[in-house]
């Protein structure tokens, strides 16, 4: 946009320069200062719409933060494939960030004691429950992306994997895929505590 402003303010320069020479130095003036007028309201307009925009997106964004289960039981109640579900949930929680660490520690509590329990596939037709599952795990996940080596994100990254492929019936909760991944889990937890 500025571009074009820099080059709609060079044209209308141009012509009145042009015209200012030919014909007297009070119209090069009046080209002038309508050419510079022009490119000042422009400019102004062009910041004016770009600061609107990125705060209909701040305000989008928290809106998408503050209802998640909102969201994620819209996408339960979908008429579509568990995968397809599965992706929508992912996106939306690969977008969140925790608010405060009170909130990460709260999904991390939840994913032991949803673990400990043995609830986390215990209905695996559940499409709430899974997708929920699947929304906090990828969470934390992605809190802690770059700190692969946290026994925390360990926990959390084979949780979701066992959440995705019991959902997606790819494994069948009592897997050995399932199983060595919920050893993984036991490991991380003794890391953890």
């Amino acid at each position: 946009m500025v571009l074009f402003c820099l080059l709609a303010f060079f044209v209308i320069f141009v012509i009145g320069l042009v015209g200012g020479v030919r014909r007297r130095t009070k119209q090069f003036k009046l080209w002038f200062i309508l050419s510079a007028a022009f490119l000042v309201i422009t400019v102004i307009s062009s910041y004016t719409d770009s600061t609107e925009d990125a705060l209909t997106q701040t305000v989008t964004v928290t809106a998408i933060d503050a209802d998640w289960v909102k969201q994620v039981m819209e996408i339960a109640n979908k008429n579509v494939k568990e995968t397809e579900k599965f992706d929508e949930v992912s996106a939306l929680a690969q977008s969140y960030r925790v608010e405060n660490e009170n909130e990460l520690k709260d999904y991390e509590k939840y994913l032991v004691d949803e673990f400990e329990a043995r609830e986390y596939l215990r209905d695996i037709k559940n499409h709430e429950n899974m997708l929920q599952n699947t929304f906090i795990a990828t969470v934390v996940c992605e809190h802690y992306k770059d700190q692969e080596n946290q026994p925390i994100h360990t926990f959390a990254f084979n949780i979701l994997q066992n959440t995705k492929y019991t959902y997606q019936s790819v494994d069948a909760i009592d897997s050995d895929t399932v199983v060595e991944n919920e050893e993984q889990m036991e490991k991380a937890l003794e890391r953890i505590k």
